[in-house]
């Protein structure tokens, strides 16, 4: 099984600030970039969303360190058929 199924998000990258890019990664693969010719909101903060297996959000977060991210929205747990407990954040921000 593998830990991280599915992530996606709309990302502000240093060289195009006013240009986001929509990414989208599945287990192993990394998707080409979509780019939007603007934000589509007033909000122009990356923001990233995980579907993941055993791992902790701190796990997650240590990986993006280097942008000083945060947890947006409640935390939801669920447990899975299997039995093992699920927790969602609605999405990594920065």
């Amino acid at each position: 099984m593998q830990p991280v199924y599915y992530g996606k998000g709309i990302v502000r990258f240093a060289d195009r600030p006013e240009s986001p890019a929509i990414v989208q990664a599945a287990q192993h693969a990394m998707f080409t970039p979509d780019w939007l010719a603007d934000w589509p909101d007033s909000d122009h903060r990356s923001r990233l969303v995980f579907v993941v297996h055993d791992i902790a959000p701190g796990e997650i977060l240590d990986h993006f360190a280097f942008a000083s991210p945060t947890l947006l929205g409640p935390q939801r747990s669920h447990r899975h058929a299997s039995g093992t407990q699920a927790v969602r954040h609605d999405s990594l921000h920065r």
